[in-house]
């Protein structure tokens, strides 16, 4: 597949603006726009703790758990997009092996199934108000983040924080 010259990527942000009116209730916890810039959209969770934060830029979308004091503790959700045309006029993710590039006519066909869909599609199945967020901590600086069941087995060894999603429970240290 022949790359061009053009940066397709520019055209992510705008198309989310688009997208997402059209597909705000099919979200069990609808997205809130927080913030806009040039460089992306902050999105929060209706319903969900604050520790939630989703971004969306010209690279893809990112979620990511926040400790209280709004520091960033990990990503929860990478989904990056890299936006190419062949020779024949048809679009296709970069980052994509070529075994499994799937070519789109447009480019909102590319970003809306191949990004905005897998975000919607991951939202529906971790960004639920029964589960809980895990912030957990090893030594100075290793830290990660997991959403979990109410009912998985875990260790408690290394959380330092603990939160349902819908904010009924919080502890941290």
């Amino acid at each position: 597949m022949k790359k061009s010259k053009k940066n397709f990527n520019d055209d992510i942000i705008s198309l989310f603006e688009k997208w997402l009116p059209v597909n705000r209730e099919r979200f069990i916890h609808k997205p809130i726009i927080m913030k806009k810039s040039k460089d992306g959209i902050s999105i929060k969770y209706e319903g969900i703790i604050p520790e939630i934060e989703a971004y969306v830029n010209s690279g893809g979308m990112l979620v990511e758990a926040m400790f209280p004091d709004d520091t960033n503790w990990d990503m929860l959700r990478d989904i990056d997009i890299g936006i190419d045309i062949t020779d024949s006029g048809e679009y296709f993710c970069t980052w994509c092996i070529n075994e499994h590039q799937k070519l789109y006519a447009t480019i909102e066909d590319l970003v809306y199934e191949h990004l905005f869909e897998d975000f919607l599609d991951w939202s529906n199945k971790k960004v639920l108000a029964t589960k809980y967020l895990m912030l957990c901590s090893v030594g100075h600086g290793t830290t990660w983040a997991k959403i979990i069941d109410k009912d998985d087995n875990i260790n408690l060894k290394n959380v330092v924080a603990f939160f349902s999603m819908d904010e009924s429970y919080r502890k941290w240290e």
